[in-house]
């Protein structure tokens, strides 16, 4: 995985590239959205072999368009096509095909973007030259790697994970995909980072949150942004309370679990979210609820 948030990618040398979105953020940097898509388009065009950009995504489909990147997604008109999509608790299926072969796809995981993800990977591989059917049964049994979308334990029926987002498109991805596991409520626990990013998207993700039952909020991870007056997390949840979803602000992180403790029930799911010290939520969260069962 490649950054892009200082143009770090502009430096590095690939012989391979898949482009899965190309959105407004790290604007802080780059100062315009037009830059952001430039740096992308730049990086592409230098890459030595193939570059995969999905169609669905309208910024990834420009990058696409000025760079001769081959398509993949849900999208008709991609090369690389996702067809028979189903996704339920159970994982996601799929077929994929492109100009390379088809082949079908099973992954533990749910979630359309989690299938997304997996065209992209595939593509590239069968681009490079490698056995795509082989690398699609590699991925039946791909458990995904820390803090997107993991399962941090179930403790008195409550389930808890945790989730690297940070951006409204990601908070809704997961929680789109909880919603197909959830048996009770479902909970959002959110971290906004950065000041800058929660300024900016604070009714993004507040749409995005009211995907589900409960949204409970802290105050921003600031990392390396000074704070700015008016803006607080408090933002994020007042957006949030506008779709009619149960909003609840908690500021300080580090009251968390005692608050949520005694207010989850058995059949629940919790998702923590963000890319701050929200991850260590779970763990407190688990030994609060191991203490009252």
């Amino acid at each position: 995985e490649a950054d892009e948030a200082f143009r770090t990618f502009e430096s590095i040398r690939f012989s391979g590239l898949v482009i899965t979105n190309v959105e407004p953020e790290h604007l802080e940097h780059f100062g315009s959205y037009r830059d952001l898509l430039d740096s992308f388009i730049h990086v592409a065009r230098k890459v030595e072999g193939p570059v995969v950009a999905c169609l669905d995504d309208p910024g990834a489909a420009e990058v696409a368009a000025a760079s001769s990147a081959i398509t993949f997604g849900l999208s008709p008109e991609a090369d690389w096509r996702i067809e028979d999509l189903r996704s339920s608790g159970a994982g996601t299926r799929f077929v994929l095909d492109g100009p390379r072969g088809e082949v079908e796809v099973v992954l533990p995981t749910p979630g359309e973007h989690v299938a997304v993800d997996a065209a992209g990977a595939l593509a590239l591989v069968a681009e490079v030259g490698y056995d795509l059917a082989g690398a699609a049964s590699a991925l039946s049994d791909y458990r995904g790697v820390g803090r997107r979308w993991e399962h941090r334990g179930t403790v008195g029926g409550v389930a808890l994970y945790d989730d690297y987002a940070h951006h409204p498109t990601e908070v809704a991805a997961t929680l789109s995909a909880a919603r197909q596991i959830v048996e009770g409520r479902l909970w959002a626990v959110f971290q906004p980072h950065l000041y800058s990013r929660t300024q900016r998207f604070s009714r993004d993700f507040g749409a995005a949150l009211a995907r589900a039952d409960v949204v409970v909020v802290t105050d921003v991870y600031g990392a390396r942004e000074e704070p700015v007056p008016g803006v607080s997390g408090k933002l994020v949840s007042d957006a949030a309370a506008e779709h009619g979803v149960e909003v609840h602000y908690v500021a300080h992180r580090a009251l968390l679990a005692d608050y949520l403790a005694p207010r989850v029930s058995e059949g629940d799911l919790v998702v923590t979210m963000g890319a701050g010290d929200i991850t260590f939520l779970p763990t407190e969260l688990a030994t609060k609820l191991a203490e009252g069962s």
